[in-house]
């Protein structure tokens, strides 16, 4: 054994562990992931080289690394994500409620007037503010009371009309029956 970095070895590749024994007896190139050794480590990945000059083995090369952190830093970091977009997702949900609350007023506005509006309060109508769809509707809605108003003040003067009309010869016809008496001749 030569050097390592870090200085401080882990337990399961500590110079009196098997699985440095195991490497110490490498004659030829190997790459391998394995845990056989320690239940606390997820895995060991290496490379060995022996190592030869002139003809003789002088040792073997190994590069080694242990993946245990690794998953810990990566289920901390879903973790971590996972709370952001958890807290995003309760931030974007609240923002549109406001955003929806905000642009159905308007909507809320126009149904209630149309709730209010009855047979005798024809002349209600929406203010209009703003441009868009929602204005374009209170337009639209506020065209249709005043066509509906005129219709039924048409068909309210129709019938002032009609009944003046069939009132004047029925008065007529009913002085002419009281004149005449029980006599039918």
């Amino acid at each position: 054994f030569y050097r390592s970095s870090p200085r401080g070895l882990p337990k399961i590749i500590q110079l009196d562990s098997e699985l440095m024994k195991e490497w110490k007896t490498l004659s030829q190139k190997t790459v391998n992931k394995e845990n056989k050794f320690d239940a606390n480590v997820d895995n060991v990945i290496y490379i060995a080289k022996p190592i030869t000059l002139e003809g003789k083995e002088q040792g073997v090369f190994i590069a080694a690394h242990l993946t245990a952190g690794e998953k810990k830093e990566a289920f901390d970091a879903i973790l971590i994500v996972s709370k952001v977009l958890l807290v995003g997702l309760i931030i974007a949900i609240i923002l549109a409620w406001i955003a929806t609350g905000k642009l159905l007023t308007p909507l809320k506005f126009l149904a209630k007037t149309v709730s209010n509006i009855g047979e005798l309060a024809l002349d209600q109508r929406i203010s209009v503010e703003g441009k868009g769809e929602i204005a374009e509707l209170a337009i639209a809605f506020n065209e249709m009371m005043n066509r509906l108003q005129f219709a039924f003040d048409s068909q309210r003067n129709f019938l002032n009309d009609a009944g003046h009309e069939l009132r004047t010869p029925i008065t007529i016809i009913q002085g002419h029956l009281e004149l005449m008496g029980d006599d039918p001749q």
